[in-house]
């Protein structure tokens, strides 16, 4: 039997001190990743699930293409708390040893054989970014974000919202939305790219 490549992906909700006791809105959570399971079902070995309540996540991937684009469904499902998100060649989570997601303040991680460090620092630099920019969100702009992605127009975006047009545009230029996708593609193409 051959040998497939798999990679391990952990998540592990963090909590800054300003968060003090907020609670996840587990719900949400629950159905984004449903929702993930079942949109790129043909890139999971092991489906993600829940491994402590909602507080950690694990997964097999067959290729790190997705697992970015996990981080950010995850987090957005999850703002204004964030999920830290470690994705490791697994061979090398084996070797290491380590218990993903401590002891790194980074909120994606990548470790994988045979991709380039430098790459790796890369994407990890521009997923920190990503992070500190929904950090900075308001509200208005956590849920114009987030509801554009499902409704996939402005227009589509207010009328779920229950607001006017204007002001899911204003949410969605304020929160940096565009670039932030943008990022999010650059990311998943080098992914794509480079481990094809």
């Amino acid at each position: 039997m051959q040998d497939i490549a798999s990679f391990t992906l952990h998540a592990r909700l963090v909590r800054a001190q300003k968060d003090g006791h907020r609670a996840i809105p587990a719900e949400v959570v629950a159905s984004t990743l449903k929702d993930l399971a079942t949109r790129w079902e043909e890139s999971w070995i092991k489906q993600p699930a829940f491994i402590q309540g909602s507080d950690e996540i694990s997964a097999v991937l067959r290729s790190p293409r997705h697992a970015f684009d996990f981080a950010v469904a995850m987090n957005l499902a999850a703002w204004p708390l964030r999920y830290q998100v470690r994705v490791t060649s697994t061979g090398i989570e084996m070797m290491q040893g380590a218990v993903p997601g401590k002891g790194s303040k980074k909120l994606f991680t990548l470790r994988l054989h045979g991709f380039p460090v430098a790459l790796q620092e890369l994407i990890e630099s521009s997923a920190q970014l990503h992070a500190n920019i929904m950090r900075d969100w308001k509200p208005s702009r956590a849920a114009a974000s987030s509801m554009i992605r499902k409704a996939e127009t402005q227009q589509r975006a207010a009328t779920a919202l229950g607001i006017r047009q204007q002001s899911v545009s204003d949410a969605l230029s304020a929160a940096h939305a565009k670039d932030l996708v943008a990022l999010e593609d650059a990311v998943r193409n080098c992914l794509t790219t480079l481990l094809a």
